[in-house]
């Protein structure tokens, strides 16, 4: 599946991770391309494997500014970016983005903003230099760590994204305080280009993708293409490898999903070395177990 098809992520040591469990997931749910990981500073070397480059990058710019750079040097026929702390879940996402690759480009659909919304006029305003107040904006608002396309078809859109990035933004070195109407930097440049018709594109909308979302709050018809959601995108901080201290909630769906394809035999990490004993209950329901047991004590002692 998606043999003509390259994969690109990033991520330096501190999501090493997070580029395992990825690995491991599209390697399990049967892609069969070639996947390329871009390694900003800190480096770290990654586990040889069959199909798998790993390109050390030796760019200033906040790894999320650098995607655009990772493809537009890398010339393939087909391409798939993934934010590398997302997880795919399912064989049948990967089919189907297959299929829409053959016809245009693909981008998740992560929440609604109006046409009317002043942001749209003031994105299009910086971005070509006027108002456009008779512009038919889409009402879709785009996540922009996972993206799909054909190299012939769709590149222009990646050049494009890339040169808007160097116009609206006043540092690619940083995501915080880079624009007054970009703050989710290279995802607003994004969607100010994907709010007219100019390019075509599918999108994928909650409940066929997961992020950090409340989805009671989220306006999709909750009815799902496949009976799971074909890929979860931490979209929160920390990540699930990087917590301190056991969070004081259930571990939720990415979560469980990203232990589950880090301990898989494709990339291979010591878990050991990555989480504490602690987190490591906390993953596999211990915590709660042995708070159940301790309950159930006290229980017999008193009755």
């Amino acid at each position: 599946m998606l043999e003509d098809t390259v994969v690109f992520t990033l991520g330096n040591s501190a999501y090493e991770a997070g580029v395992a469990a990825l690995i491991n997931s599209l390697l399990h749910n049967g892609f069969k391309g070639k996947i390329k990981v871009g390694i900003p500073p800190p480096h770290f070397e990654g586990t040889p494997l069959e199909n798998v480059e790993y390109i050390h990058l030796d760019s200033t710019a906040h790894p999320i500014n650098l995607k655009t750079d990772l493809i537009l040097n890398n010339p393939c026929k087909n391409f798939i970016y993934f934010d590398s702390d997302i997880i795919v879940n399912t064989k049948e996402f990967l089919e189907e983005l297959e299929s829409l690759i053959k016809e245009c480009a693909v981008f998740p659909i992560e929440a609604i903003i109006p046409k009317e919304d002043f942001r749209r006029l003031r994105w299009n305003q910086q971005i070509r230099g006027e108002m456009g107040f008779t512009k038919n904006y889409s009402s879709s608002y785009y996540n922009a760590g996972f993206f799909a396309g054909n190299w012939d078809r769709d590149i222009a859109l990646i050049e494009e994204w890339r040169s808007k990035m160097n116009t609206c933004l006043s540092s690619l070195n940083s995501v915080e305080d880079v624009s007054k109407y970009f703050k989710l930097s290279d995802q607003d440049v994004l969607n100010a280009l994907l709010q007219d018709d100019k390019y075509n594109i599918a999108g994928i909308s909650p409940p066929d993708w997961w992020g950090n979302m409340g989805g009671e709050q989220k306006p999709f018809l909750f009815i799902g293409l496949w009976k799971e959601a074909g890929f979860y995108h931490h979209t929160a901080t920390p990540k699930t490898w990087l917590h301190q201290s056991v969070p004081l909630r259930p571990p939720n769906a990415y979560d469980m999903l990203w232990y589950k394809y880090l301990q898989m035999d494709y990339y291979q990490l010591d878990k050991n070395k990555i989480l504490s004993k602690k987190m490591t209950d906390w993953l596999e329901h211990k915590k709660q177990s042995r708070y159940y047991q301790a309950i159930k004590k006290i229980l017999n002692k008193v009755l």
